[in-house]
């Protein structure tokens, strides 16, 4: 997956998307968001196993390494490309915090650019984008609805 930017076609856009990309999606943002709200904005991700159970997948350093929201793109979705083809896992999730401008999307180059959570969600069935434009309003955050939109299948081809 990678974080260059991208355009999303009006005929994209997914009214209903399938249900497990829902429940995947809406059991881990809520840790993206709690994050968020400690000023994270490190890429996370998080997979349903062959089980059915969802598992955080965590990127860590010692702490002295600079990694780019790119390299985190691209280390989760190496990751997930594995575990798919090996029949490890059902379905991926990785969130990074981007830069949307109409139905263009990209990785943020500063903190002050974040404007959207961007999710890429994946299984065998379906491939979406999901993006979640927010705001900060005195108080917190304040999140939009998510959007789906269909994409081009990446981990599970």
């Amino acid at each position: 997956m990678s974080g260059n930017s991208a355009e999303i076609a009006k005929s994209d856009f997914v009214k209903n998307p399938d249900p497990k990309a829902i429940e995947l999606f809406d059991s881990v943002i809520p840790t993206v968001r709690d994050f968020h709200m400690n000023k994270d904005f490190a890429p996370s991700a998080a997979f349903v196993d062959a089980k059915g159970e969802i598992v955080d997948s965590e990127l860590t350093t010692d702490g002295t390494a600079k990694i780019t929201v790119q390299y985190a793109l691209d280390y989760f979705t190496k990751e997930f490309k594995e575990a798919a083809s090996k029949g490890e896992i059902q379905t991926s999730i990785i969130f990074y915090h981007g830069n949307v401008v109409k139905r263009k999307y990209r990785v943020a180059a500063t903190h002050d650019e974040c404007n959207a959570v961007i999710a890429y969600v994946e299984s065998k069935d379906f491939s979406y984008v999901v993006i979640v434009n927010y705001r900060s309003i005195a108080g917190g955050i304040l999140y939009d609805k998510p959007i789906y939109s269909n994409i081009p299948h990446n981990i599970f081809k």
